[in-house]
């Protein structure tokens, strides 16, 4: 993560506290906040893509005889407008990462990244913006953090907000089988009921998409269409 900060202007030392491993990290980004002139900065690197999402992850031989099934999209109408809900929430601003972002996309060590989450929350950083697609919430989800997503829950962060890239929703990146490898199937599931709990809508219209084609169905079928992908 250091040689981020070497690559993109427009940092504060807000940016560079929260990736701080360990207990000194907290301290710090504890210190920073009570002269942050603006916790929602973004560093300029808002056309960068998250990790994960760079390059699909390599299947075996066995696990695609064991699905032995490849699902394509061909501009399917789906069902009709009235199945799914709608979304009245507020356009969420894209942009470059947050310290929040960055907090969030951190996997050295959950406990010490969740109190630094809990520190900008608590000081108002804002839960509903998006990075390359992903909301601090979805970033959790998919660095495997099960504690900051319930402190990000907790503080505001919408369950519904409407994502750009990779995944449409927070349900999506649960499902999501980039980023199963973090968890264990029961997991997954009880990470699943969590987002439910809090309002994760199931009937949230997702856009899926094959090169051209593309349908609408629900985090369902996002998780089916994922799973059949040989």
């Amino acid at each position: 993560m250091l040689c981020f900060f070497f690559q993109f202007g427009s940092l504060t030392p807000l940016h560079i506290a929260v990736s701080i491993p360990g207990e000194e990290g907290v301290q710090i980004t504890q210190y920073l906040l009570h002269s942050a002139p603006d916790l929602d900065a973004r560093a300029e690197d808002g056309n960068e893509v998250y990790g994960p999402d760079q390059v699909p992850l390599p299947q075996t031989r066995e696990t695609q005889l064991s699905r032995g099934v490849t699902v394509h999209l061909k501009n399917e109408a789906g069902p009709p407008k009235g199945y799914f809900s709608s979304y009245f929430g507020p356009v969420p601003e894209e942009g470059g990462r947050s310290a929040l972002h960055i907090a969030c996309e951190r996997e050295d060590n959950c406990e010490h990244a969740r109190d630094v989450i809990r520190l900008l929350l608590m000081h108002k950083a804002n839960p509903n913006t998006l990075w390359s697609g992903h909301s601090p919430l979805c970033l959790a989800i998919a660095s495997g953090n099960d504690l900051a997503v319930v402190e990000l829950l907790k503080h505001g962060a919408d369950p519904n907000l409407p994502l750009s890239r990779a995944v449409r929703s927070a349900l999506c990146t649960a499902v999501s089988t980039t980023y199963e490898q973090k968890r264990t199937k029961a997991q997954r599931i009880a990470l699943v009921d969590k987002l439910l709990e809090a309002g994760a809508d199931i009937l949230a219209p997702v856009t899926l998409r094959e090169g051209q084609q593309k349908a609408v169905g629900t985090a369902v079928d996002y998780a089916y269409f994922e799973y059949y992908q040989v």
